[in-house]
């Protein structure tokens, strides 16, 4: 039996919450989630994955115009680049394996349930000394009940 503040009684709540986590998004997708190549949520996410594959393809850092959109003007999103560093750190080992472009779209579908799950374990541990050990764990899964678990916005927090 572990005792009190040991290494594996401390994690237990936290392993609890991941377990929660990774079933919202295992039932998420057998119920018709979005891995289906071409389905986004809306046009932010699509523009993210073709700036970061442009800039894998060998783009310039700073030149984030995408040429295709607004044609023939062209559209210069207003992000910046910390979420496509995020990105490309899942997707530069999948390029080993993969095609660039499939290597990004894997990424970018990979990224939501990263965050979901880092969100989670986040919100459990800052409210653990308001609510208590499992009330916290309770928090921490309820962490994006107000939306669908794969979608990342900058507007839905």
């Amino acid at each position: 039996m572990a005792e009190k503040g040991s290494p594996n009684r401390t994690l237990l709540p936290y392993i609890v919450c991941l377990a929660v986590v990774a079933t919202v998004q295992v039932v998420f997708e057998k119920s018709g989630g979005i891995t289906a190549p071409g389905n986004f949520f809306d046009g932010d996410s699509y523009l993210r994955l073709v700036r970061l594959h442009s800039l894998l393809a060998g783009g310039s850092w700073f030149d984030s115009q995408i040429s295709r959109a607004n044609a023939p003007f062209g559209f210069t999103p207003h992000w910046t680049r910390l979420y496509d560093i995020f990105l490309a750190g899942v997707a530069l080992p999948l390029t080993l394996f993969r095609p660039v472009a499939e290597a990004v779209q894997i990424a970018g579908l990979a990224v939501g349930p990263i965050f979901h799950g880092l969100s989670a374990l986040a919100l459990a541990w800052a409210t653990r000394p308001l609510l208590g050990v499992w009330g916290s764990v309770l928090a921490g899964c309820m962490r994006r009940s107000n939306t669908g678990p794969l979608r990342r916005s900058h507007n839905v927090a």
